[in-house]
């Protein structure tokens, strides 16, 4: 009697009460396990009950965690996915390489990005970019210098500002020309016609105004097209644009990890815990 009176008086502890839903759960009633231990039935049963909820608890808290660290996860992949189109290759010569945004920039889950990858070659690539396109941007303006010195050196070109406004000539002789020139660079066909696109007479213009020159102008202009593969300004466009390609690819192989992961490493301040 006083050795059930001493149970009655023992504090039961968390180890107890664990083992009690234990064994409960195996299979041994509340009071089977009262006796064993030597504790009052409702005492026990009141125990068990206290770490079924308990449990219950943390299975709750563990399910409202991992569904909202799988929500953050899902958060820095879509973000990853949206950023990715914004690192793309110009089209002509009045068109910039992309990049990030402003609004890009300034969005929470790029500092988030950045926190969880700290080490990350993305982040290198992005830096590399910056300067592929400063030099991109260079070679363009140093190119399109060039094409417009040797026009304006020829001449056939005071003949055609007669029959063409000079600054409309400019813009069509740098429009076609840096359209060809990058789509050669692309491995296209650009303005040539029948695969004759490192011929003269493989020139075929796309502009209004440089059609409506005679064929030998245009036959002229051909030529410099042509020529121009050979200019030294041409080659460091060929290789600043190779420059560019070649980051863009590294940028989105980075991008497609992780994505693809769908899991990153390390914590952010946005992190659930």
């Amino acid at each position: 009697m006083r050795n059930k009176e001493n149970k009655k008086r023992e504090r039961v502890t968390s180890a107890m009460r664990r083992d009690w839903l234990r064994r409960y759960e195996e299979g041994e009633t509340p009071l089977d396990i009262a006796k064993s231990a030597g504790f009052d039935p409702r005492t026990v049963r009141k125990q068990i009950t206290l770490a079924q909820e308990k449990l219950e608890l943390v299975d709750a808290r563990a399910h409202v965690l991992r569904n909202a660290l799988e929500r953050h996860y899902e958060d820095l992949c879509r973000f990853a996915n949206e950023i990715k189109p914004a690192f793309y290759l110009p089209t002509s010569f009045w068109s910039n390489p992309g990049d990030l945004t402003d609004y890009d920039e300034q969005d929470p889950l790029l500092a988030a990005l950045q926190e969880h990858l700290p080490r990350a070659p993305f982040w290198k690539h992005i830096k590399t970019w910056g300067e592929a396109k400063e030099a991109y941007n260079i070679s363009v303006e140093a190119l399109k210098e060039r094409i417009w010195q040797e026009v304006t050196a020829s001449s056939s070109f005071p003949e055609i500002t007669i029959e063409l406004n000079k600054d409309r000539f400019r813009e069509a002789v740098l429009d076609d020309f840096g359209y060809h020139l990058l789509a050669i660079l692309r491995g296209e066909k650009g303005l040539g016609s029948r695969g004759e696109d490192k011929e003269v007479a493989g020139i075929r213009f796309r502009h209004g105004d440089l059609l409506h020159l005679t064929e030998e102008k245009q036959v002229w202009l051909g030529g410099l097209l042509v020529g121009a593969q050979m200019w030294d300004e041409f080659h460091a466009f060929t290789q600043a644009t190779e420059h560019l390609g070649q980051t863009r690819k590294a940028i989105s192989a980075e991008l497609d990890t992780i994505i693809l992961r769908r899991v990153l490493p390390g914590r952010c301040r946005y992190c659930p815990f």
